[in-house]
């Protein structure tokens, strides 16, 4: 049911407006704008404040309610699920995990929402697939490294793939390799080998020994 606007006056207009119904948001446009809200915030405790994740991210939950992608689903889930599909697609690896840390559900939610959207003509060819270059992306910006190095690096890491070296290995360890090679050519790092390695393996999430064994492997 509507709501009456009241308008002060005595004009005919005036008397039009005052018994004027108009409309008020329903569910469904109630749920975009707060999920739209909600994106903002969490994009901003995020640090992602471009407008290549923000943007989208919009656009795909105002497309899940539209179509109505997934019922049953909680808002915060939607939201969590149109970041990480944003994310991915802008070549950041935001995970359901760090997503969960934020919005208010649990990353198995997270997880059942991107099934049921791969499954979707909507959202099944949407690229979401973690690659090397994201995770080197991820990692010079954790780190502050500097753009040549960041650039050198994604190069690297693109090599790797085109030559199928290390073949098999995770984004991460590839995207750690490849850092951990282009810092020590280039020397704009700790010049301590095992701090430097150090440095990457946290910034990338896995185990120093398996970047150390996996630029090994592609130095000889």
């Amino acid at each position: 049911m509507g709501h009456t606007t009241i308008i002060s006056g005595n004009s005919a207009t005036a008397k039009l407006l005052n018994t004027t119904n108009y409309p008020k948001d329903g569910p469904e446009e109630k749920n975009i704008s707060d999920g739209q809200r909600r994106i903002s915030q969490i994009a901003e405790a995020l640090h992602l404040k471009t407008a290549d994740i923000i943007e989208p991210a919009k656009y795909y939950l105002k497309e899940i309610e539209v179509e109505k992608l997934l019922r049953g689903r909680s808002l915060e889930a939607k939201v969590a699920i149109s970041l990480l599909f944003a994310g991915r697609r802008a070549g950041r690896s935001l995970k359901p995990e760090m997503l969960a840390k934020y919005a208010r559900t649990r990353k198995e939610e997270i997880n059942r929402c991107y099934k049921d959207l791969k499954r979707t003509p909507q959202f099944g060819d949407v690229q979401t697939r973690i690659m090397p270059v994201d995770k080197v992306k991820d990692a010079c910006l954790k780190l502050n490294y500097h753009p040549e190095v960041k650039k050198a690096a994604i190069i690297v890491a693109e090599n790797f793939i085109k030559m199928s070296i290390c073949e098999g290995k995770k984004p991460a360890t590839i995207a750690g390799a490849a850092l951990f090679m282009v810092c020590l050519r280039l020397k704009t790092r700790p010049t301590e080998s095992e701090l430097l390695l150090a440095e990457i393996s946290s910034a990338v999430e896995i185990g120093a020994s398996t970047i150390r064994d996996c630029y090994q492997s592609a130095a000889d």
